[in-house]
């Protein structure tokens, strides 16, 4: 579930790591609180559509929100698997629902399993998307691989508060 990281400035990054159908994401861990089990929900009208409900985590309320559907997912039936993520958003705990929690990495094999794949796991057939000296995708990251390589790393490391910045950049002006 979780995983140490060591950042750029040298510090030790802990990443909680999860699935939403093949995809594998994290989140720093230190805005995780805990992880749960998905227990009885309990529906809030009107809610916008990636609310699920809410539920009472040892008397406090929590929204349980649908992680995959707010990634663009369609819609499952939460399985055996299923866990919830209890985040602390500005004081307010809320529950990120996934499919299932994923294994420890550190960064060091986070950079090298995304500038060459196959030198981790021979039999992916993930390509090399950072070969060395040879930039791609310059309409996302410009820069050289290595660069781009580091931009994608701390984007991940980061996704957190990227996402809550996309989110606060959606939400409605009143």
């Amino acid at each position: 579930m979780s995983q140490t990281l060591e950042s750029q400035a040298g510090q030790s990054l802990l990443l909680a790591t999860f699935f939403i159908r093949d995809a594998h994401y994290a989140l720093n861990a230190a805005g995780v609180q805990e992880v749960i089990r998905l227990g009885p929900v309990t529906p809030v009208r009107h809610a916008p559509e990636e609310v699920l409900g809410i539920v009472n985590l040892r008397g406090r309320i929590v929204t349980i929100l649908d992680a995959g559907w707010k990634l663009g997912f369609a819609r499952v039936e939460p399985g055996a698997e299923s866990r919830v993520f209890i985040v602390d958003d500005r004081g307010e705990y809320v529950g990120l629902l996934v499919d299932r929690v994923g294994r420890r990495l550190q960064e060091s094999y986070l950079r090298r399993w995304l500038a060459n794949p196959r030198s981790m796991l021979p039999y992916t057939p993930m390509p090399s998307l950072f070969p060395p000296g040879k930039a791609a995708g310059q309409n996302i990251y410009p820069g050289g691989s290595l660069e781009q390589l580091d931009a994608v790393v701390d984007l991940l490391l980061n996704y957190d508060e990227f996402a809550k910045r996309r989110m606060h950049d959606r939400e409605p002006n009143p």
